[in-house]
């Protein structure tokens, strides 16, 4: 599974299933012992954190991406 397959699968997912599957990267990152593998599990593990505060924490809008913009430059 590639890194975009990956995003597109956690999005499907509960918070808790993203725990687990957290924890689970993690475990085998500490294992792993070539750069590039650790590297790629990091990348996973960005995307988990990344998609997990989406989930908790996405709250709707009624402001237009204009307005949201101009409000950042404010």
């Amino acid at each position: 599974m590639n890194l975009q397959e990956f995003k597109s699968y956690i999005k499907t997912i509960n918070v808790e299933q993203i725990d687990a599957i957290f924890d689970e990267i993690s475990d085998k990152m500490k294992r792993a012992r070539n750069p590039q593998v650790k590297f790629g599990y990091a990348m996973a593990l960005d995307e988990l954190v990344i998609e997990k505060n989406l989930k908790r924490y996405d709250a709707p809008c009624d402001l237009t991406d204009d307005e949201l913009f101009a409000e950042l430059l404010a």
